[in-house]
């Protein structure tokens, strides 16, 4: 059985916090002027717990996750289930309890991560389709994902 030496958890605690701290940071003075107040590991927010930003009508809780050193993130990662919930069931999850607990405002919630998308793994892997027509997680986001995102359209239902 492997098991992590005390001082490799610590540092790896080390940079996850530094990380999450530099993010919350950078987020709060983009929206000093305009914020009612800020949470920070708000233990009623189940994953999305690293940082809430709290304007009039809206609520954005960001969940940081930051690697020593940057890696591929794949579709799977995301959606897999194991021990714990899947990360985007977790998201959810946080986002929902925001939602319980403040129903008049709008609940936004942000994955933040130095990791980047993977452009081997496939998104839907369809035996009927051609695999080179297939998409990766990276192309998913950059060809689908960003074009929803910005156009406005809330794909959770408020």
């Amino acid at each position: 059985m492997y098991n992590t030496p005390p001082a490799e958890g610590e540092r790896h605690a080390a940079i996850g916090f530094s990380n999450q701290y530099r993010v919350s940071t950078s987020k709060i003075l983009e929206e000093l002027r305009t914020f009612d107040s800020i949470r920070v590991n708000d233990p009623d927010a189940g994953r999305v717990d690293d940082l809430q930003i709290v304007s009039d009508n809206r609520i954005d809780a960001y969940q940081v996750k930051w690697s020593e050193y940057p890696k591929p993130f794949t579709f799977r990662e995301l959606v897999k289930t194991g021990k714990r919930p899947s990360l985007i069931k977790q998201l959810a999850d946080g986002q929902r309890q925001l939602r319980e607990l403040n129903p008049t405002k709008r609940i936004v919630v942000h994955l933040v991560t130095n990791n980047y998308p993977s452009t081997l793994d496939k998104v839907f892997s369809n035996p009927s389709v051609d695999k080179s027509k297939q998409k990766s997680f990276a192309a998913f986001l950059k060809q689908c994902w960003e074009i929803i995102k910005e156009s406005g359209i809330s794909c959770i239902p408020e």
